[in-house]
Protein backbone atom coordinates (compact mmCIF):
# COMPACT_ATOMS: atom_id res chain seq x y z
CA UNK A 1 0.00 0.00 0.00
CA UNK A 2 0.97 3.67 -0.88
CA UNK A 3 0.78 6.22 1.71
CA UNK A 4 -2.29 7.15 0.91
CA UNK A 5 -3.54 3.95 0.88
CA UNK A 6 -3.48 3.34 -2.67
CA UNK A 7 -2.08 0.24 -4.11
CA UNK A 8 0.34 1.14 -7.00
CA UNK A 9 -0.54 0.34 -10.31
CA UNK A 10 2.83 -1.16 -12.63
CA UNK A 11 3.17 0.83 -16.01
CA UNK A 12 4.68 -2.35 -17.45
CA UNK A 13 2.78 -5.12 -19.42
CA UNK A 14 3.11 -6.48 -22.85
CA UNK A 15 -0.05 -6.29 -25.39
CA UNK A 16 0.19 -7.71 -28.69
CA UNK A 17 -1.67 -8.12 -31.65
CA UNK A 18 -0.87 -10.47 -34.50
CA UNK A 19 -1.94 -11.00 -38.31
CA UNK A 20 -1.14 -14.48 -40.03
CA UNK A 21 0.78 -14.06 -42.77
CA UNK A 22 -1.55 -17.36 -43.83
CA UNK A 23 -4.63 -14.89 -43.50
CA UNK A 24 -7.48 -15.05 -46.20
CA UNK A 25 -7.50 -11.62 -46.25
CA UNK A 26 -4.23 -9.94 -46.50
CA UNK A 27 -6.17 -6.43 -47.34
CA UNK A 28 -8.81 -6.43 -43.95
CA UNK A 29 -5.92 -7.38 -41.90
CA UNK A 30 -3.33 -4.86 -43.20
CA UNK A 31 -6.36 -2.35 -42.29
CA UNK A 32 -6.80 -4.07 -39.17
CA UNK A 33 -3.18 -3.41 -38.34
CA UNK A 34 -3.40 0.34 -39.24
CA UNK A 35 -6.08 1.07 -37.01
CA UNK A 36 -5.31 -0.44 -34.25
CA UNK A 37 -2.06 1.55 -34.32
CA UNK A 38 -3.57 4.61 -35.52
CA UNK A 39 -2.86 7.90 -33.12
CA UNK A 40 -6.76 7.87 -32.94
CA UNK A 41 -7.37 4.55 -31.02
CA UNK A 42 -4.04 4.43 -28.86
CA UNK A 43 -5.15 8.09 -27.57
CA UNK A 44 -8.58 6.74 -27.11
CA UNK A 45 -7.06 4.29 -25.31
CA UNK A 46 -5.36 5.94 -23.00
CA UNK A 47 -7.88 8.06 -22.36
CA UNK A 48 -10.18 4.82 -21.55
CA UNK A 49 -7.45 2.56 -19.64
CA UNK A 50 -4.69 4.64 -18.96
CA UNK A 51 -1.74 2.73 -20.96
CA UNK A 52 0.63 4.29 -21.85
CA UNK A 53 0.68 4.27 -25.92
CA UNK A 54 3.30 2.69 -27.56
CA UNK A 55 3.78 5.60 -30.18
CA UNK A 56 6.81 8.42 -29.54
CA UNK A 57 4.64 11.00 -31.23
CA UNK A 58 1.69 10.34 -28.90
CA UNK A 59 3.88 11.23 -25.52
CA UNK A 60 4.35 15.12 -25.57
CA UNK A 61 0.62 15.50 -27.51
CA UNK A 62 -1.18 16.98 -25.26
CA UNK A 63 -4.26 17.21 -27.49
CA UNK A 64 -4.92 14.01 -27.84
CA UNK A 65 -3.49 12.69 -24.04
Amino acid sequence: MLPNGERPTSVSGIRSLFVSSFTEYPMASKLFAQFVTSKELLAKRFTDTGQLPPRFDLVDDPVRI
